[in-house]
């Protein structure tokens, strides 16, 4: 009681059944963390916090099997991503109506 939480669930009195931890059970596994029920694809490591950032095992047209292209791979589409995000925000800009004096 001495945390203010009574709440069994988020770590107020109850005591966990075990040592269960979700993530530990899910690193031990050979399934993917993005599909539990397929197998970690070829090339990527499952995991998140590893050589690339958000490795789950999310790879369903098997891009990462090629290592020497997967950096290229990445870079291409944090280049598509940032060229979407300009897009949709001038996609915005023109259908609210928005206009600048000099630009009438």
């Amino acid at each position: 009681f001495t945390t203010g939480n009574l709440n069994p669930f988020v770590g107020g009195y109850a005591e966990q059944e075990g040592s269960s931890n979700r993530v530990a059970l899910r690193a031990k596994s050979e399934l993917s963390a993005s599909l539990p029920w397929a197998p970690v694809p070829e090339g990527l490591t499952n995991k998140p916090f590893g050589e690339y950032v958000g490795d789950v095992g999310f790879d369903p047209l098997g891009f990462a099997r090629n290592k020497r292209l997967l950096p290229w791979y990445r870079e291409a589409e944090l280049a598509h991503g940032r060229v979407c995000m300009l897009a949709v925000l001038g996609y915005t800009v023109q259908t609210s109506g928005a206009k600048w004096e000099p630009f009438i």
